[in-house]
């Protein structure tokens, strides 16, 4: 009977622990607007489900810092913005990033599922890692005047 009771306890701790671990690797995606016009902001990540989505737009005003709905285990994830002025904020050039359709009204999709709308284009997302032990990311929007 008490090496029930212990072989119980023993569980019970080892599940506790494992979820605080994975408590703690949960990451919430931030994105912050340091320009004076709003900007629209689309992302890819992976749900907690590890599945990828593609979303968009969330509308972000100047100078607000505003919650995604990513809440992801995977230190990777990808933006792509635009602003009513022609901004664009994308992956250009740079190192991992992907390309993606997108289109000129809201979406939230599943990876291999169709998209819809008007406006469909290929753009390119940039990519964000974040460091272990991260807990929240914020995706910051710069512009230069």
């Amino acid at each position: 009977m008490i090496k029930r009771v212990v072989s119980i306890i023993f569980l019970v701790v080892i599940a506790a622990s494992a979820s605080s671990v994975m408590a703690r690797d949960l990451i919430s995606v931030y994105v912050k607007n340091h320009c004076r016009e709003n900007i629209s902001v689309a992302y890819y990540y992976i749900s907690t489900d590890d599945v990828w989505i593609k979303r968009g737009w969330l509308i972000v005003r100047p100078g607000q810092r505003k919650r995604t709905n990513v809440s992801t285990y995977n230190r990777i994830f990808y933006f792509y913005a635009t602003s009513p002025g022609g901004r664009k904020w994308s992956g250009g050039g740079k190192s991992g990033s992907i390309w993606k359709y997108v289109t000129g009204s809201k979406f939230k999709l599943r990876d291999g599922e169709k998209l819809y709308g008007s406006n469909k284009r290929r753009v390119k997302f940039i990519r964000q890692r974040v460091e272990p032990g991260t807990k929240s990311f914020t995706g910051n929007f710069r512009c230069s005047n």
